[in-house]
């Protein structure tokens, strides 16, 4: 059935869930769907050409990366649509935590800088915790008092958590363990 939300919430179901939509591409570049949450179990899209042509990519954090259409933390897809084109796409989502549909469509370069300000905002962020655990842990050697050591274990399963839930465990850490996020994520919350 149709919906009129941007990003559809489909709640927690073991069911796949479809999404149908056309695209035409009226960009001078190429095009890119990105599904914008890095903790879903399977996305696979399916490109029909109107020339009875099928495209078929899958990504998610239970793909490894090597077998990922692209090798990102998010589930990304080139649209090979050409300019002027229509094509319908399906996109089907499998997850054990809830289906969401938080996808965009933008051009390649658009894409980049998106990514570009995400790595840096989310680099920042984790060399925040990651000087905070040290200065901490410094401090508990320096006194001795056992509070600083809890929140050293704090502060890093925090640190862990968040690799895992941005997908940049799964990309950097533990590429073909894809079980590891799914567990650091149940464990740690």
């Amino acid at each position: 059935r149709a919906t009129e939300d941007d990003q559809p919430n489909l709640g927690f179901s073991m069911a796949p869930h479809w999404a149908r939509f056309s695209v035409v591409n009226l960009a001078h570049e190429p095009l890119v769907l990105l599904y914008q949450y890095a903790n879903i179990d399977y996305v696979d899209l399916f490109i029909v050409h109107k020339n009875g042509t099928i495209y078929h990519g899958s990504s998610g954090d239970h793909v490894p990366f090597y077998q990922r259409t692209v090798p990102h933390r998010y589930p990304v897809f080139p649209l090979d649509i050409s300019r002027g084109e229509t094509a319908w796409c399906y996109v089907e989502v499998r997850n054990e935590q809830g289906a969401m549909f938080p996808l965009s469509l933008g051009t390649d370069k658009s894409f980049d800088q998106f990514d570009r300000g995400e790595r840096m905002v989310t680099g920042l962020l984790l060399g925040v915790f990651i000087v905070v655990i040290l200065f901490n842990f410094l401090f508990f050697f320096a006194t001795g008092d056992r509070a600083y050591l809890y929140y050293v274990l704090f502060a890093f399963s925090y640190l862990v958590y968040e690799l895992a839930f941005r997908g940049i465990g799964g990309e950097y850490l533990w590429p073909r363990n894809t079980w590891i996020d799914d567990q650091v994520l149940v464990t740690l919350l």
